[in-house]
């Protein structure tokens, strides 16, 4: 690409993965394209995991910036532009009294509650549409050393970025239902999932209830 000079400003922006090919321009302002994660997301499908790099959405970056810029080139530095959810599952010990489970007794995890669509800009992402379900797919399982000893199972599932104040789990566990909605209001305010921020939900499953261990939702950066 050529530019007008070393002091022209410019927006861009870069995805992963690569938008559908389509008969129209993109739009050079505002919104520029419509972004929905799966409702089924497995560990192997990338899919709903949008990448972005860019720069623009409030002030234009010139060739001059070294920053963006090394011998003339752009730099493109890829993020998470959405949200990972985890929802870890600690089984009581009283799930253990026919015997530790070699397998994951939870299955059909799902989320409710999420805007699952977000339209895109240069460097902006808004939630747009309905509340919908996400089933999570399972990411980790531990077995317990012994009877005495907690299993613990960590589903996970990629959401819009948005502020909320709660969201239901629904899952199977053993053969039974169980529903948990995480209040996440706190003096009145939303809960903000944000962009390139991994959160983690930990739960404990009983033989009939399921409660929210006291340190409740924590974030970190998605890595």
């Amino acid at each position: 690409m050529l530019w007008e000079g070393k002091d022209k400003g410019f927006k861009f922006l870069a995805v992963a993965p690569p938008l559908p090919k389509r008969d129209v321009a993109l739009a050079l302002t505002g919104d520029i394209f419509e972004f929905t994660v799966e409702s089924v997301q497995t560990a192997e499908s990338k899919a709903s995991d949008l990448l972005w790099a860019g720069q623009g959405v409030n002030n234009d970056i010139t060739p001059s910036d070294e920053k963006y810029f090394a011998d003339g080139k752009l730099k493109f530095q890829f993020g998470h532009a959405l949200s990972l959810l985890k929802v870890q599952l600690t089984l009581g010990t009283e799930l253990n009294h026919d015997g530790v489970p070699e397998d994951n007794p939870i299955s059909e995890l799902k989320i409710n509650g999420f805007i699952p669509t977000a339209q895109v800009g240069y460097g902006s992402l808004n939630k747009s549409g309905t509340a919908g379900e996400i089933q999570a797919y399972q990411s980790v399982w531990t077995k317990a050393e012994d009877k005495t000893k907690n299993c613990v199972a960590v589903f996970e599932c990629i959401v819009i970025p948005q502020g909320m104040d709660k969201f239901t789990v629904n899952f199977i566990c053993g053969g039974k239902p169980y529903t948990y909605t995480a209040t996440l209001t706190e003096n009145g305010s939303s809960f903000f999932f944000m962009g390139g921020q991994a959160y983690t939900l930990p739960l404990t499953v009983g033989k009939d209830e399921v409660i929210m261990s006291k340190d409740g939702i924590t974030a970190s950066p998605w890595v």
